[in-house]
């Protein structure tokens, strides 16, 4: 298998010292092409998320009760226009860590 991969090799390398100016022509038509495809393209991987959430991380002491940390919880998810809690808009997520 090597030294079939070495023969091809020889000669796709001679074939192309043989013919450096379709090598080179074809390089830079490929490296021109690419660079107008990609001036076409997107910047950004992913588009920008718009979900209008707010993400709210609250940190205590250790041993803090769980009574003491549901209230606190309950507090930080009060909407200021006095309405408690996430009415309608998606899921709600609270998590607690106890010990």
């Amino acid at each position: 298998m090597s030294r079939t991969l070495k023969v091809w090799d020889k000669k796709a390398l001679e074939w192309a010292l043989r013919y450096k100016k379709i090598v080179i022509g074809t390089s830079a038509a490929l490296l021109i092409f690419t660079i107008v495809i990609m001036t076409g393209l997107g910047r950004s991987f992913l588009p920008p998320f718009n979900e209008g959430s707010l993400t709210i991380n609250i940190s205590t002491m250790p041993g803090i009760s769980f009574e003491e940390s549901d209230n606190m919880g309950r507090m930080a998810e009060k909407d200021p226009s006095g309405h408690s809690g996430n009415t309608n808009r998606g899921p709600q997520n609270r998590t607690c860590r106890i010990g």
